[in-house]
């Protein structure tokens, strides 16, 4: 921004200098007009200093203090050497051109008043067509140069701001994909571990179960069923860890992972389960990858706090949406207060997941009836051959 300002400096000095010089040699001033011209000067200069935030926030009030100061510098001059004030007021100007955004006739009428009303007082009647040829072409190079310079100085300014709104913007944008990553990662987690020793716990208690009632080949089936689970859980959470999530790798029939994971789920918890699977189009991975997981939520929801005896999955597609809808004759609960239960993530991370996807989430749930989930998510996926 310095650089910007000191053209401007420059003139000003000049016009000072000029003007000390022109006074002394015409032997017209004192030392208290000397003072007071420096004075005047100086304070010129200070505004100017500031003017860039000025003239974007109090334009009118700028200029008019600028005027009465060049106005008040043209008095202590006397007669032809007014010439050199004429200079600040072609400066003001040219900044009034190549700046304001506003108001800038009324501005330059403003002036024009000011530098009319100081030649009328101080040019002799002889003198003053004189003044005007000479005034005129120095007023208007000024003019042309000074509107030039604060025209470009003016576009410097707003792409600067424009860069430091972008940077700032850019600064938002990371921390909100750095938060995003997290929730996401959460949710990565929640679904493969929690989910896994969840399901593992069942298994476990149904273990206990077996052996305290002597059914020891059963407690062995489900033993190697949780070997099982553990593998696959693990299985799941490098996954999860190497690729945060699935790319464009193939990641088989949803249809048999749902099926293999309900099949799981029996075997662990003992509740009946029923899928409606009824898909035409191959789901793109991103989809079927948050199918999976949403119903894995929903079933372990159900074994964990809806005391149900029996679960149905349906699964289908219309037009361009996938329908999920997960239903259970569990002994429901309150859908408010469940959402705001802290801890309990199981169904936050089903909505972050709907919400990612720009889907739509529903839930129902009567005490003692049960509760019904159903979700509406896009799908670009490919026709499914029969």
């Amino acid at each position: 921004m310095l650089a910007l300002r000191v053209p401007g400096l420059a003139f000003i000095l000049m016009i000072y200098i000029a003007s000390i010089v022109l006074q002394f040699v015409s032997g017209s001033w004192s030392i208290l007009l000397l003072h007071v011209f420096t004075i005047l000067i100086a304070i010129f200069t200070l505004l100017h200093w500031h003017s860039y935030r000025w003239v974007k926030n109090k334009v009118i009030l700028y200029f008019v203090l600028q005027g009465l100061i060049t106005y008040a510098l043209a008095n202590v001059m006397t007669g032809f050497l007014m010439l050199v004030i004429i200079g600040l007021y072609a400066f003001l100007i040219g900044q009034i051109i190549g700046m304001a955004d506003r108001r800038r006739a009324f501005l330059i009428v403003y002036l024009l008043l000011l530098i009319s009303a100081n030649a009328i007082y101080q040019i002799h009647k002889g003198e003053f067509l004189h003044f005007l040829v000479i005034a005129v072409p120095i007023m208007v190079v000024i003019i042309t140069y000074a509107a030039t310079f604060f025209a470009q100085v003016d576009e410097k300014i707003k792409a600067q701001l424009t860069l430091e709104r972008l940077e700032l913007a850019h600064q938002q944008v990371e921390q909100l994909t750095l938060q995003n990553e997290r929730q996401r990662m959460a949710r990565d987690l929640h679904d493969t571990l929690a989910q896994g020793l969840v399901s593992l716990n069942m298994q476990l208690d149904a273990i206990n179960v077996h052996i305290s009632k002597g059914n020891t080949d059963r407690a062995k089936e489900i033993i190697q069923q949780s070997m099982n689970r553990v593998k696959s859980t693990l299985a799941d959470a490098r996954s999860a860890i190497d690729n945060l999530r699935s790319k464009s790798e193939e990641i088989g029939s949803l249809k048999e992972r749902i099926t293999l994971q309900m099949d799981h789920f029996k075997d662990a918890t003992g509740l009946s389960c029923f899928l409606d699977y009824r898909l035409t189009q191959l789901p793109d991975v991103r989809t079927a990858e948050n199918c999976y997981y949403i119903i894995g939520e929903c079933l372990t929801n159900a074994a964990k706090h809806a005391e149900a005896e029996s679960i149905w999955v349906s699964v289908w597609d219309e037009k361009e949406n996938i329908h999920l809808t997960v239903r259970d004759n569990g002994k429901g609960f309150d859908v408010e207060r469940g959402r705001k239960k802290r801890g309990h993530y199981g169904l936050l991370g089903i909505q972050e997941r709907v919400r990612a996807m720009k889907g739509q989430f529903d839930i129902k749930s009567t005490k003692t009836i049960g509760t019904q989930i159903e979700i509406i998510l896009s799908n670009q996926g490919e026709i499914e051959d029969e």
